[in-house]
């Protein structure tokens, strides 16, 4: 007998708990604060996505962690988003503000180093149209993995504000 068996009500609940706090506390190396202007209201909440818009957005997770901002009536939206790149993930931040993301932060990657864009290139990629952005030789999968989770932002951005 399975030791699960006999809970089977509770073990979804339970992993989804496990899951949140795994995700919460894995951030790799920027801390909440460093995110936002000392001048700004943060509130912090998730996006539980179901399979059909899992499947809709072609995305693993179910669960999007998400700060809204208010700075000084201006309201904005941060996103920490993680997509699979061949074997391994990266994480992003990604600020949207006016319907434009205005930042775009690798903070964990776990492919090797040299696969990872360099910071000039991804400031170049925000002042882009999706559709325009430059190859990135040598890490092309990479590339695809930050334009899918820059249009994400946006769409979630427009979807869920």
């Amino acid at each position: 007998m399975e030791p699960w068996s006999g809970m089977a009500i509770l073990r979804t609940p339970l992993l989804i708990l496990i899951l949140m706090f795994w995700t919460i506390s894995s951030w790799g190396t920027i801390s909440i604060p460093e995110l936002f202007p000392k001048n700004c209201e943060h509130k912090k909440n998730f996006l539980f996505l179901n399979s059909k818009q899992k499947k809709k957005l072609n995305i693993d997770s179910s669960i999007i962690r998400r700060f809204s901002l208010n700075c000084s009536g201006v309201k904005s939206v941060y996103f920490i988003l993680n997509d699979k790149i061949r074997t391994h993930y990266q994480t992003a931040v990604i600020h949207i503000e006016n319907n434009k993301i205005s930042r775009l932060e690798i903070i964990d990657f776990g492919e090797p180093k040299q696969y990872m864009a360099p910071n000039i290139w991804v400031d170049k990629m925000l002042k882009t149209e999706l559709d325009k952005v430059d190859a990135l030789s040598g890490a092309t999968l990479t590339r695809q993995s930050l334009v899918n989770m820059r249009r994400l932002a946006i769409y979630l951005s427009n979807e869920f504000n």
